[in-house]
């Protein structure tokens, strides 16, 4: 127990150092080597002892030398901070050195002479960081793999940390030489530059008055080639306003034609709206009869049918009439039958009845002649059933037909009634399209009323345009003009100033004339706007 709890305490006090090592070597990448080689041997003895306190310990070992390898890996990244630092120091070096062209050529040969020997340092001290990764890089493999043999790591992290006292004494005498050969080359390129900056001084003076010169005589023969340049554009603007116009009247001509032709189809539309009046006053005669047609068609309708109802009322009392003659002639038929009864009661009454023969033949004379009275009015009704079914028969001939007539009066009247709707149908779109054309007419004629406004507005606009560019053209001819008499004097106190003067005295003539010629230029350039 008492050996497990200093194990425990190491194990406890481990993560702190851990975050001790972490902070160490977590630092910025501006600092500078020797500290952070100081922080390198630091965090290896520290490993060291870690090593040692935690050999039993196999899994926190293991967890110790990742997190050791992270702090490797990021004193690595701080290696490579710093070449790259060391790297941006150079090439802010070589920016410095290259502040001009003609500095650099005064400086190149004294800077070539320390490039090579920079460069190899700089190299040197960026292998060596290299050398220095990889190493830390082996040390780490060997850590992993090697935990258990304690002895050998130890001598690995002693050879380690020589290898570090080593190079960290190279280090240090590497940037003491840069810092040194820094200091000389800016004293070197500050004496070169004030140097320069007196050569050029007494150079810009010399060039100065030469590029005065220089620049006034093209600035002249500038100024007169714009001036032709500009006459030339203004002659071509005024050929183009010549063809616009040209083109605006053409397409005044086409609209003229076409308005003419819009009065053309006026007139026929005219004609054709008012043969459509003509139409719809014969259809509006033609509705009106046939409105009177089917009036008389209903009133004929409604005599049609008050007659069949007539008709039917006495095809009714006619029925009446006939079930009362078939009740009597069915009673006289029952009483001939009674008759007939008696006949044979009163033959067998006679055979029996010898005495009442007489009396028998009376009754048999009534009874005759009561027979034949019956059998007359039998016939007779017999004759007024059969005229009373012909007149039923005629009667519903009669009514058939009629139903027929009403039945084809209401398909005509169906027809002229739809006729009568496409009638209707057929003058409201004619009135349609006749309003389209007048509005159409209206439009056009609003078109052709603009087209002559703007006709006029651009005839105006051209006009002014043309006047305005015969002006600016009159003008630009007389700038030029006056822009070439100042070149010819220009190129005559040259010619004089170079046969008997001196340079100053051309200078003055030079500037004598470019300052008439200025003044000019600014009276023209003031007119002209």
């Amino acid at each position: 127990m008492a050996k497990k709890k200093p194990q425990e305490a190491q194990r406890e006090s481990h993560p702190s150092d851990q975050d001790q090592m972490a902070k160490k070597k977590v630092q910025p990448a501006q600092k500078e080597s020797l500290p952070s080689n100081q922080e390198q041997i630091s965090s290896l003895k520290t490993l060291n002892g870690l090593l040692l306190r935690e050999t039993v310990e196999k899994r926190e070992q293991v967890s110790s030398l990742t997190r050791s390898n992270d702090d490797l890996r990021a004193e690595v990244a701080c290696s490579e901070a710093e070449n790259r630092r060391l790297r941006s120091e150079w090439e802010a070096f070589e920016d410095r050195s290259t502040l001009s062209d003609l500095e650099r050529k005064v400086i190149l040969a004294f800077v070539s002479s320390h490039r090579e020997q920079l460069e190899g340092l700089v190299k040197g001290k960026i292998s060596l960081f290299e050398a220095e990764g990889a190493c830390l890089r082996e040390k780490l493999r060997r850590v992993m793999d090697e935990a258990v043999a304690k002895g050998s790591e130890i001598i690995e992290l002693r050879r380690a940390r020589s290898e570090d006292q080593v190079e960290n004494g190279r280090l240090r005498m590497v940037i003491e030489g840069l810092e040194k050969s820094k200091s000389e080359t800016e004293a070197v390129i500050e004496a070169f530059r004030r140097l320069l900056e007196e050569s050029r001084k007494r150079f810009d003076d010399l060039v100065v008055e030469k590029s005065d010169v220089e620049r006034d005589l093209h600035f002249a023969l500038h100024e007169r080639d714009l001036d032709r340049t500009v006459i030339g554009q203004y002659k071509e603007s005024e050929i183009d306003l010549v063809t616009r116009l040209r083109e605006v009247e053409g397409e005044v001509q086409a609209l003229k034609s076409k308005l003419q032709s819009a009065c053309d189809e006026r007139d026929l539309n005219r004609t054709a709206l008012d043969r459509l009046k003509e139409e719809a006053k014969n259809l509006s005669m033609e509705l009106q009869k046939v409105d009177g047609e089917k009036e008389d068609v209903e009133r004929a309708r409604d005599r049609d049918v008050r007659k069949i109802f007539e008709l039917e009322s006495k095809l009714i009392d006619l029925e009446n009439h006939l079930q009362n003659r078939e009740k009597a002639i069915k009673s006289v038929m029952e009483e001939k039958a009674l008759v007939k009864k008696r006949l044979t009661e009163s033959v067998l009454s006679i055979e029996n009845l010898k005495s009442g023969l007489g009396k028998a033949i009376t009754d048999k004379e009534e009874i005759f002649k009561v027979n034949g009275r019956l059998t007359d009015d039998l016939r007779l009704q017999r004759e007024e059933l059969d005229a009373a079914i012909g007149l039923q028969s005629s009667l519903r001939e009669d009514v058939n037909r009629l139903s027929r007539d009403i039945e084809q009066m209401k398909i005509d009247q169906d027809a002229k009634a739809v006729e009568m709707k496409d009638l209707i149908s057929e003058r409201d779109a004619i009135r349609v399209e006749l309003q389209l054309k007048v509005a159409e007419l209206g439009l056009l004629k609003s078109r052709f009323s603009e087209m002559e406004e703007r006709r006029a507005e651009e005839k105006a606009e051209i006009e002014t345009s043309l006047g305005e560019a015969r002006w600016r053209i009159e003008t630009v001819v007389r700038e030029a003009e006056e822009k070439e008499r100042v070149v010819e004097e220009l190129k005559v106190a040259l010619a004089a100033a170079e046969k008997g003067k001196g340079l100053w005295t051309l200078v003055s003539s030079v500037t004598t004339v470019f300052a008439a010629a200025a003044s000019v230029a600014y009276v023209v350039k003031a007119q002209t706007e």
